[in-house]
């Protein structure tokens, strides 16, 4: 695969923290428009996820907890981000299905909330890039 080092300057000028964008480039076999539409998935379903989450954690609705937290399970790897944050999810929905340790469940969520919404800046920065090339 040949990398075109203007439609990549975003991820050449810093290293990004929590997506590997490498992995998501092989991923989409370099295909500027595959990646596009996955960057906006993940921007577009996260914050929904994030937020069904919260409002579950919020009302003890563990089924909701454990549903949400199901549904971001694949984004983890889809976007080369380290498994430590995959377990974090797979730890809530396990908890949550168990409705054991909702402090847990919410020290959890805190961080992964944290780690999450800086996976989106990173990935709002790659794809405005991406969008004007």
């Amino acid at each position: 695969m040949k990398n075109d080092p203007k439609e990549n300057k975003a991820t050449l000028d810093k290293n990004p923290a929590y997506v590997n964008f490498s992995y998501l480039k092989e991923l989409t076999l370099g295909n500027r428009e595959g990646m596009i539409v996955m960057l906006k998935a993940y921007l577009e379903e996260t914050p929904k996820l994030l937020g069904d989450l919260s409002l579950g954690i919020e009302k003890n609705n563990w089924r909701a907890v454990k549903n949400a937290a199901h549904s971001m399970l694949p984004s983890f790897p889809m976007l080369g981000m380290d498994s430590k944050y995959e377990n974090m999810a797979r730890k809530i929905q396990d908890l949550a299905a168990k409705q054991e340790q909702p402090k847990e469940i919410k020290k959890l969520f805190s961080e992964l909330e944290v780690v999450c919404k800086k996976a989106m800046e990173e990935l709002g920065s790659e794809l405005s890039i991406l969008e004007k090339n």
